[in-house]
């Protein structure tokens, strides 16, 4: 499959039309899955893009994702692809650093989010989303992308980093959250004096002090007993047996805050969106919801877990409407795919959003959850017929976390309260990162009829438990898979 030279002479894939010497740049910045999709009709699953100093093969479709993935690591290079993070991260963090330190340092993380980790991370997402329902009160109206946003960015917050920090760094942290992750181009060099590189800069040494006095001061205190990431890593050891350093752990938390909370707002976002579009599912996920939490009786994290008809509409949200629409990949060596020869050192392209919406999904612009049921499963037709969160060895470390975060904040969100959409037909916000609606997508809600046992207490083990009200339906996991 792999050629060093173009000996089979092989054409190249076609060029979706562009202008002259910028080619399809434009088109790409304003909104690159109308430009994917219009190369599809096109020439179907398999096209390039001139990108100006770049040339891109975009490939689409399960079949072509599956050798995407597969042939990450050989022929098809990570590192070389995101070079743009390394404005934020520096050379050796993940996805900049070499393969090898690469699969070091995600082995290191891997068992942060697995068994007991991921118990105490959910006790911190239903602490938090408790505290924004209570704060939402009985009716109102949100905007739903900040309000999203900041819940996330919340969750994240005291999940990382305990519960104290959590309330000590309130709204500056996601402040100046945001003037570094808005340093992130993948076509401007990083050097260029602009005022959006500069903040990106400020911000990172801002970050720095913060998340240096927080580590300082949770390794001079030895007497409380911690449960988030930030102690995972300060425990953690590297291939030599060496604990992390300061730089490493700050790198992994705020790397984790820009993977995790923006795509996983997003994609909550979504869900709400679809669900409240499509009244009668949410019938069916309200009764489902009603079910798990009768009479304030608590739940663990399997009972999440079971609940079919949130997660099939997580799904199918998903599949739809995925916050991670795209991954990139740099071709180390020329590779032939599909009759076309695609040189080396060319972009490669994997589109989750349109190639989710092909087959083998039957009425692919269909919102339709009972698709994952078991009945049909059509995402098990092919291995690689989703791929918003990765695929193969490069699935998403996160997540089991992200899933998790999503049905408390659904479940949670539609026992309490009656929903409307007031704005209609919301479009997506593509200005930059993640997929989200557009803001201002405005979301009403009024209270529905308790039904919590208001004399139901929390479980003892809790390190919060004094920040969760009593008629919270809050769960204690007992032995979960990891």
């Amino acid at each position: 499959m792999n050629k060093k030279k173009n000996e089979n002479n092989l054409p190249l894939p076609p060029r979706v039309p562009g202008y002259p010497v910028i080619g399809n740049l434009i088109e790409f910045l304003k909104d690159p899955e109308d430009l994917f999709e219009r190369g599809r009709q096109l020439y179907g699953n398999i096209f390039s893009l001139n990108l100006g100093l770049k040339k891109v093969v975009v490939l689409i479709g399960a079949e072509n994702a599956e050798f995407y993935f597969k042939n990450t690591d050989s022929i098809l290079s990570m590192n070389k692809a995101y070079s743009a993070f390394e404005n934020l991260f520096g050379q050796d963090f993940l996805f900049t650093a070499t393969q090898e330190e690469y699969w070091k340092q995600r082995k290191c993380m891997m068992p942060a989010f697995k068994g007991k980790y991921l118990i105490d991370y959910t006790k911190s997402m239903v602490v938090e989303v408790q505290q924004w329902i209570d704060g939402l009160g009985e009716k109102g109206t949100f905007d739903l992308t900040p309000a999203m946003e900041k819940l996330t960015m919340y969750i994240a917050a005291r999940a990382f980093l305990g519960p104290k920090y959590r309330a000590d760094i309130g709204d500056e942290f996601a402040h100046l959250f945001r003037d570094f992750t808005g340093g992130l181009d993948f076509v401007l060099p990083h050097k260029l004096p602009l005022p959006k590189f500069r903040k990106c800069r400020a911000a990172r040494v801002k970050l720095n002090e913060m998340m240096g006095k927080i580590i300082e001061e949770r390794r001079n205190d030895e007497l409380t007993e911690h449960s988030d990431f930030l102690q995972y890593l300060l425990k953690a050891k590297d291939d030599d047996g060496n604990p992390l350093s300061e730089t490493q752990v700050v790198n992994y938390i705020l790397g984790l805050v820009m993977a995790g909370h923006e795509t996983t707002a997003g994609q909550v976002g979504w869900t709400i969106i679809r669900l409240l579009e499509n009244p009668n599912y949410l019938e069916r996920v309200q009764k489902e919801v009603d079910g798990v939490f009768k009479n304030g009786t608590p739940v663990d994290l399997k009972t999440y877990r079971t609940l079919e008809q949130l997660t099939w509409a997580i799904d199918e949200t998903s599949r739809l409407n995925p916050s991670g629409n795209m991954t990139l990949r740099y071709n180390v060596e020329p590779y032939e795919l599909g009759g076309y020869h695609i040189p080396a050192d060319w972009l490669t392209i994997n589109s989750a959003l349109v190639g989710q919406r092909v087959e083998p999904f039957t009425n692919p612009l269909k919102f339709d959850p009972d698709r994952f049921s078991p009945e049909r499963a059509e995402d098990k037709k092919h291995k690689f017929s989703i791929t918003n969160f990765g695929g193969a060895q490069h699935k998403c470390l996160g997540l089991n976390f992200a899933y998790i975060e999503m049905q408390v904040i659904l479940s949670m969100f539609f026992y309490n309260y009656e929903v409307e959409l007031t704005t209609p037909n919301p479009k997506i916000d593509k200005s930059q990162g993640a997929h989200r609606p557009e803001s201002p997508c405005i979301i009403r809600y009024q209270k529905r009829t308790p039904k919590i046992d208001p004399n139901h207490t929390l479980t003892e083990n809790n390190q919060d438990s004094e920040n969760i009200p009593a008629n919270c339906p809050f769960h204690q996991q007992k032995n979960l898979d990891n």
